[in-house]
């Protein structure tokens, strides 16, 4: 479907809930951003250097499929 998503730490738990309307009997765990990419060269400058790959591990590098054997 093109979409891509961002976990967000550091929110306000008590803030989410209130502004989400979430029922006491439910927790709020996480946050994130749910949405399609959009062209980097919309950005600004400041933000544009923001888009570039980072120095992390690929993601292939930390998954495996199948038994986990030590």
């Amino acid at each position: 479907m093109g979409l891509v998503s961002h976990a967000m730490a550091g929110f306000d738990f008590e803030k989410a809930r209130t502004v989400l309307h979430v029922p006491e009997d439910f927790a709020v765990a996480a946050i994130l951003a749910l949405g399609r990419p959009g062209n980097p060269d919309d950005l600004p400058a400041e933000l544009r250097e923001r888009e570039k790959l980072s120095g992390r591990r690929p993601v292939r590098e930390s998954i495996c499929e199948g038994p986990y054997d030590l």
